[in-house]
């Protein structure tokens, strides 16, 4: 009876970390896209 409770448990757990690591990675795409433009804009033309 008690095995859904932890399974649930993992579940939740495992659907945080997959939130966070969508989070981080989202964040690692825009400080790269941010570093990018910074680069280009600061290059003299």
């Amino acid at each position: 009876m008690g095995v859904p409770v932890i399974d649930d448990r993992l579940l939740r757990a495992d659907l945080r970390n997959q939130r966070i690591a969508r989070k981080t990675v989202l964040m690692h795409r825009l400080s790269r896209g941010c570093a990018a433009l910074y680069l280009t804009k600061s290059q003299p033309d």
